[in-house]
């Protein structure tokens, strides 16, 4: 009867430590996988007013997503204007070159990610949204 008892304590021993490493590969495996799906969808990142003025530097296309009466009142030098909110919105993006990297921004960041929706949709590549819109970038070039 020990050695039976014995030999089920290997047994088991075994099998659980080759269940523990199992299972740690199985996490790791699906953690990795995850993020390579979320890699792929990312084609858009938040950036902050320093990172997007250099990004403006390098001569990326900046659009301007809100009202034109807002536009209108103060704007980033050289952006165009596609309102997000327009029936027209979703005609004038698409004639953009989707492989062209993109800056956007709203007033705070609301309608910018409704905009970046529509264009991921579109299969545009790579855009940049402004962190905190319009409003971050009034704030940030004032500072002194």
């Amino acid at each position: 009867m020990e050695k039976i008892d014995k030999l089920l304590k290997q047994f088991l021993k075994k099998y659980v430590l080759f269940g523990v490493i199992g299972l740690i590969i199985l996490v790791y495996s699906l953690l990795y996988i995850f993020d390579a799906i979320n890699s792929q969808n990312s084609n858009y990142q938040i950036v902050s007013v320093e990172e997007f003025k250099a990004l403006i530097k390098q001569g990326h296309p900046i659009i301007d997503v809100r009202r034109p009466d807002e536009f209108i009142q103060g704007s980033i030098p050289n952006a165009v204007n596609f309102n997000v909110l327009d029936s027209n919105f979703i005609r004038q993006i698409d004639t953009l070159d989707k492989t062209k990297p993109y800056l956007i921004h709203c007033r705070s960041g609301n309608r910018s990610k409704k905009a970046i929706d529509i264009m991921i949709d579109l299969g545009f590549e790579r855009i940049y949204d402004l962190e905190g819109g319009y409003l971050n970038w009034v704030a940030t070039d004032s500072l002194p």
